[in-house]
């Protein structure tokens, strides 16, 4: 039991103890509580104390918020005011872009076209579509592709201001090969915006040239040995050149700030007041001779050309005054004036003796003809009797031939020299060489006869048609074919070939002798005129020694050849002639054609073509009409100008046939107006007969001239040839 009361007694103890505990234990925490409740009033005076500052930043932040608010407000129309502003601002731009006479672009900061101004779309040919919201570089199809140009882009983009006066040579495919001032500027905007480039562009291209010309115009009067000075209207000197320092003698930049009186003699120093006066007016003064002094006192020549210089608004401000030394040329004037009057009295000596000379051959001309004309007269109107027999007829016929054929030989006798300068003019046709070959044969048959040689004829060629006047022609083979006959003997051999040239142009004929042959030297001057062999024969058979000088000249007048060979003395002789073939297109008939008097009456119905004749001499002009109207024309004559425009005027023709020299004109300006104004073709018919009348009446618009007197073939083929 004592045990039991002591484990109780130590349990109260225990119990006490923790009592004790507990209750110091509630004793720290009271006086924590306290401490804590201490702490507490503290803190909520502190959350008191921070309620009413609450309370206060409340306040202030609902003012603060109402500031916010008006400022948000007025921030708000701020910007809508900016955003105004900088419409306004792209509407000022483009308004300045549109009013810039030259080319200019505005450009975004990517480089894209933002505006183009009309100045720059018809510079460069593009349209505003095909330039607006594209890059730079790809505009008209790349041609803004500039490496100078990209350059300057790129700084800008960078961030430089501005790229001013920068050159760019470029071809463009549309505006050709221009030269280029270009400037560029950043311009900046709203700080949330980026900046746009503005660029301009200027053509100095003609800038270009017109400084280059200068530059060589510079060049070319300091270069001059012409004396070029430039003065004022005062005649004071501004500038001139070292070619006015050498010439005048004065040391250079001597003369500037002088008078130009001082280059004039004093006798001559009014002449400058006129020249004034002149330039003052605007004339221009070309080559005046004069006299001007250099600064020893001597005395030049001069010729002066002055023109007035001009400001840029056209009034005259100066002139521009070039002398020329002609001392020299003067001198050789004088010379030239001194030999000319020596000339002159020998010339009219020569003339007065070449007058006489012509009066002689025209007396000699007209004796030597009189016989001849009724002999021809009888023989042409016996040859188309035909109430005569064949046989007589041919006779005749024959004698008509040689007639003509003598009577252009006295031609060449008499005028050797007309021949000689090649004014001796050819009537040119299409003719049968070998119908030519056997005339001149037939010709020479009389003498052929007398010594009984019988020409062997080897003629091979199969084209045979050349362009030629027959009567010349048929003269240059009885020319060789008598030279033949004269210098072979009796009963010799004479051949007469022919055969087209290796490259089918010419037909060569060639005349083989048996005869006396000839000798190199005999050869080198064969076709000289009055030049004969050393031969017996030759002095037996006599002669001018004129045929073969006039048979060359004839065969080159035809665009053709002839050359003699021979293998020496005793060897004979071979006369070579070469001639063009005349081919299809040439003017001319062939001998088997249809004549031209046939082609006329094919083509011809009666009336169905009006002429127009117009010819001042009345028997020309009624023998003309008569013939015509024979022929189934229908004719209107005129005798000048005045009468022919009238009838032109009032009546339909086709054709007309013209005199060139008419009493109020030329008909060659007559054939340029009916051609002109009605499409007429037509004929000259006249007496002028030089090659450069010829050459006159084609460029008038005459289709073809023919010179009197006239044959009725020549006129039909005319005709044919008009109709054609």
């Amino acid at each position: 039991m004592w045990s039991e009361l002591a484990s109780a007694r130590k349990y109260l103890q225990s119990v006490i103890e923790q009592h004790d505990a507990s209750n110091e234990e509630l004793r720290c925490a009271n006086e924590e509580v306290l401490s804590s409740n201490e702490e507490l009033q503290s803190t909520n005076e502190q959350l008191a104390t921070a309620k009413e500052e609450l309370q206060s930043t409340n306040e202030e932040l609902v003012t603060l918020n109402e500031e916010m608010h008006t400022r948000n407000v007025e921030l708000t129309q701020l910007n809508q005011d900016l955003k105004k502003a900088h419409e306004q601002l792209l509407n000022y731009i483009t308004a300045v872009v549109d009013t810039v006479r030259g080319p200019f672009l505005v450009l975004r900061a990517d480089l894209h076209v933002q505006k183009a101004n009309d100045a720059f779309l018809k510079a460069f040919r593009v349209s505003a579509k095909e330039t607006e919201n594209h890059l730079i570089y790809e505009v008209g199809g790349g041609q803004w592709n500039i490496p100078s140009l990209r350059e300057a882009l790129s700084e800008i983009q960078a961030g430089k201001p501005a790229r001013k006066d920068f050159e760019a040579v470029h071809h463009f495919p549309k505006a050709g090969r221009l030269v280029m001032r270009l400037n560029a500027r950043r311009l900046e905007q709203n700080p949330d915006e980026p900046p746009m480039i503005l660029l301009s562009v200027e053509d100095i291209t003609e800038f270009k040239q017109i400084e280059e010309v200068t530059r060589w115009l510079a060049a070319i009067v300091e270069s001059s040995d012409d004396a070029i000075i430039i003065k004022d209207l005062e005649g004071k000197i501004i500038s001139c050149n070292q070619g006015a320092s050498r010439l005048f003698g004065y040391a250079p930049g001597e003369l500037i700030g002088q008078p130009v009186t001082v280059l004039i003699p004093p006798e001559l120093r009014g002449e400058e007041a006129k020249i004034l006066e002149r330039i003052g007016r605007g004339e221009r003064i070309e080559h005046f001779e004069t006299l001007r002094q250099r600064k020893d006192g001597s005395i030049l020549d001069v010729s002066l050309t002055i023109s007035p210089v001009k400001d840029a608004a056209g009034k005259v401000i100066g002139a521009s005054k070039i002398t020329h030394d002609i001392t020299g040329i003067k001198q050789t004037q004088r010379q030239l004036a001194e030999s000319l009057t020596r000339e002159q009295a020998a010339r009219e000596h020569a003339e007065s003796a070449n007058r006489s000379k012509d009066d002689f051959l025209a007396v000699l001309s007209h004796e030597l003809r009189t016989p001849l004309n009724p002999v021809l007269l009888l023989a042409s109107d016996a040859a188309k009797n035909r109430d005569l027999p064949l046989s007589a007829r041919s006779d005749f016929e024959i004698i008509r031939k040689n007639v003509e054929l003598e009577a252009r030989l006295i031609d060449d006798l008499l005028d050797l020299t007309r021949i000689t300068f090649g004014k001796l003019f050819l009537d040119l046709r299409m003719v049968d060489a070998y119908a030519i070959l056997q005339d001149a044969i037939s010709a020479a048959k009389p003498d052929l006869d007398a010594k009984q040689i019988k020409p062997t004829l080897d003629l091979n060629a199969e084209e045979h048609n050349v362009l030629a006047d027959a009567v010349r022609l048929q003269q240059v083979f009885w020319n060789i074919l008598k030279n033949a006959v004269k210098f072979t003997p009796e009963k010799g051999q004479i051949t007469v070939e022919s055969s087209v040239s290796g490259d089918g142009e010419s037909l060569c004929v060639k005349v083989i002798d048996s005869g006396i042959g000839m000798t190199r030297e005999e050869l080198d001057r064969i076709f000289t005129a009055f030049s004969q062999g050393n031969h017996k024969a030759a002095r037996r058979f006599g002669g001018l020694g004129l045929g073969l000088a006039i048979s060359r000249k004839l065969i080159e007048l035809h665009s053709g050849q002839i050359s003699a060979s021979s293998s020496g003395s005793g060897r004979g002789s071979t006369f070579t002639i070469e001639l063009p073939l005349a081919r299809p297109g040439c003017n001319g008939l062939l001998a088997d054609e249809l004549p031209a008097k046939e082609i006329l009456a094919n083509k011809s119905k009666p009336g169905s073509v009006h002429i127009l004749l117009v010819e001042d001499h009345a028997p020309t002009r009624d023998a003309l009409t008569r013939l015509l109207l024979r022929r189934n024309f229908k004719v209107a004559s005129a005798a000048s100008l005045a009468e022919a425009r009238k009838l032109a005027a009032e009546k339909r023709f086709d054709l007309v046939i013209s005199d060139i020299g008419l009493p109020d004109g030329s008909g060659n300006d007559l054939m340029t107006e009916l051609n002109r104004d009605y499409g007429l073709k037509g004929a000259a018919l006249t007496g002028c007969g030089m090659e450069q009348d010829v050459e006159r009446s084609l460029a008038s618009g005459f289709l073809t001239h023919l010179t009197k007197p006239v044959g009725i073939d020549s006129l039909e083929k005319a005709l044919s040839l008009l109709m054609s």
